[in-house]
C-alpha cells in the first residue's frame, strides 16, 4: 500500500546501501571503523567462534558465544569476557557495547548466567576425551544425585538419570575463576568442570577426588541451586 501511494504522489527515496549491516562471526574481516559507516547495528543471531578464534561453524554454538538468546529468563553478567584474538571487529564492537549498558546502569541485576563462555554443551568427541583426565575418569561412573541412586556418566557423553536422559561433556574454560570455590565461579568460569544437562536445565558439576568417596557439587545455571553428589562406583582410573 505504502509503495502505490508513495509512486502516485511523486514521492522519492535515496537507497541507502549500508544503512544496516548485520555482521557474525562467518563475515570475516570487517574494517575496525565499521561503526561510522552504517546506521544500524542489526543483531540478530549469535556470534559463534572457537576460543581459537575460527567461526564455530553453521547453526553452531560457539566456544565463545555472544547471543541474545542465551539470556531469557536472566540478564547477562557484567564484564563479558571479550572474544578471542582472530574475531572480527564486529564481536568485539558489540561485547563492548553490550559491557558498557550494564556497567552504565546502577540497578543491573545480578545475574547467574554464563558470560560469552560455556554455553557450547555437546557430548565429548573422542579427542576431548583422550586428552581430559577428568572426562576419562568420569565416563562409566555412577553417583548419587542428592542422595538418589541412578545417575550414570554414561559413556559418549550420554547422561543416565531418574529424571530421564541428558548430556555430560566438557565445559570450556573461561579467562579467570580457577581458584575461586563460590557457586557464581562454577557457572562463569569453572575450572576442571563437565556439564550435566537434563530436565531441561543446565548444570556445571566440580568434583571433590580427595572425598572418600567422592563427592561433586552441581550448580544449576540461572539460579545457582546446588546439588551435592556421591560415587557409587565405576569409571576409569585416576589421572
Amino acid at each position: 500500500g505504502y509503495s502505490i501511494a508513495a509512486a502516485s504522489l511523486g514521492v522519492k527515496h535515496r537507497l541507502v546501501r549500508n544503512f544496516q549491516v548485520e555482521y557474525g562471526a562467518s563475515a570475516g574481516r570487517i574494517p575496525p571503523e565499521f561503526p561510522t559507516l552504517s546506521y544500524i547495528f542489526h543483531y540478530t543471531y549469535g556470534i559463534e567462534y572457537t576460543l581459537q578464534g575460527r567461526p564455530q561453524g553453521v547453526m553452531q554454538i560457539g566456544e565463545w558465544s555472544l547471543d541474545k538468546r542465551h539470556y531469557g529468563a536472566d540478564h547477562p553478567p557484567r564484564g563479558l569476557q571479550l572474544p578471542p584474538d582472530g574475531a572480527n571487529a564486529a564481536a568485539f564492537w558489540l561485547t563492548r557495547a553490550w559491557n558498557e549498558a550494564s556497567a552504565g546502569i546502577p540497578a543491573w541485576p545480578d545475574s547467574h548466567s554464563m558470560g560469552t563462555v560455556g554455553w557450547r554443551r555437546n557430548k565429548p568427541t573422542a579427542e576431548e576425551l583422550a586428552a581430559s583426565p577428568l572426562a576419562r575418569r568420569v565416563e562409566g561412573s555412577r553417583w548419587s544425585w542428592s542422595g538418589v541412586a541412578g545417575f550414570e556418566f554414561a559413556r559418549g557423553g550420554e547422561l543416565v538419570t531418574p529424571w530421564g536422559k541428558g548430556v555430560w561433556g566438557l565445559v570450556s574454560k573461561a579467562a579467570g575463576g580457577a581458584d575461586d570455590p563460590s557457586k557464581d565461579a562454577q557457572i562463569k568460569a569453572c575450572a576442571d568442570c563437565l556439564f550435566a544437562d537434563f530436565a531441561n536445565a543446565n548444570h556445571n558439576v566440580r568434583f571433590s577426588w580427595d572425598a572418600d568417596p567422592p563427592t561433586f557439587r552441581s550448580v544449576r545455571v540461572g539460579d545457582l541451586q546446588e546439588v551435592a553428589g556421591k560415587w557409587l562406583g565405576g569409571g576409569g582410573p585416576a589421572a
